[in-house]
Order: C-alpha cells, then structure tokens, then sequence
C-alpha cells in the first residue's frame, strides 16, 4: 500500500529505474530512497537503498512480525508471490522494535522469506550498552536456531525484564536458542 509516494522513474526494457523515492508507505512507513525493479528476470528481481521509519515488517510479509525499524536499509529481493519472494536486507538501524523487542542499534546482514528470517554471522544488536552478536534462523511459527555471544556490561539494563527482577553486575554469554 502506497499512502503518499512521489516517484521519480524511468523505463527501459523491462526494468523500472526509481531514481529517487519519498513519502509513506505500508500504513505509516516514511521513506526516502532510491531502487530499480526488473520484471523481465524469473523470479522478478528488485533492489531498494533507502532510510525508513517505522517499518513494521508484518505490512510486507503477512504473518511475520510487528516491528518498528527505522535506519538504513540496503535490499536486494527477487520474487513477487510467496511462494518466491526473498528480501536480502544490509541494515543499519537506529532505536527500533523488533516484536516485544527494543533494541537501540542493529546492524548486519538478513534474508527475509514467507516462511522467517535468516540472520547472516556478525548481526550485531544493542540494548542500552549491551551487545548481542548472533547468527541463525527465526520462523515465524515460533521455531528457531540461533547461536550468538552476549557482553552485557550493564544487567541494570534488564530490570523488571527477566525471571531476575533486579540484576546488577556484568556478564559475557555464549548462547545457543
């Protein structure tokens, strides 16, 4: 769903150039970017750089997860329908939320399909001063498999957050879910 789009394109054998791209999109999402779209490739292939805010990831996969990500994004994607569809994202996020999750910083590599997500070695999340670095994968259903290493320099950060009501201290964490 486009709210209020201004686009600037052009056309040329079988590809769509978005030189430049601003407005709302996806039920509130702010956009400024630019992208290219070739539906002549199957599975049809686009790529998007833009700055959003307030992405919520369940406006484009259904299903998905509520979110509100606001940053960079680098995207790659090939395929229109679910059964083809993979959005390949390079993120650099400022505070966002990630379903029941706030994080202050994200960044890293991710692939996002109809089925989950793919987090690529290296994503980085940060909490406060804490910094969670994991790879893995997250289905929407609710399986997953993800290893990572956790520093928590600040379990204050955590308060009222935890089966701990109130942790203080620091920590380090290898982590296996």
């Amino acid at each position: 769903r486009f709210d209020s789009l201004n686009v600037s394109f052009r056309y040329d054998r079988g590809a769509v150039y978005l030189d430049s791209l601003h407005g709302t999109i996806l039920n509130g999402c702010r956009i400024e970017g630019y992208g290219d779209l070739n539906t002549a490739a199957r599975p049809e292939a686009y790529r998007l750089t833009a700055r959003v805010d307030s992405f919520d990831l369940n406006n484009l996969v259904f299903n998905s997860f509520r979110s509100d990500l606001s940053g960079q994004m680098i995207m790659a994607g090939r395929g229109l329908n679910s059964q083809t569809m993979a959005l390949d994202f390079d993120l650099d996020l400022a505070e966002s939320y990630f379903d029941i999750y706030h994080c202050h910083h994200a960044a890293g590599q991710m692939t996002v399909t109809t089925g989950g997500l793919h987090f690529f070695p290296g994503f980085e999340v940060d909490y406060h001063d804490n910094r969670f670095v994991f790879d893995g994968g997250l289905e929407y259903k609710g399986q997953m498999d993800i290893t990572g290493r956790a520093d928590l320099p600040q379990l204050a950060d955590f308060v009222h957050q935890t089966f701990i009501d109130l942790p203080a201290g620091r920590a380090t964490a290898d982590f296996g879910l």
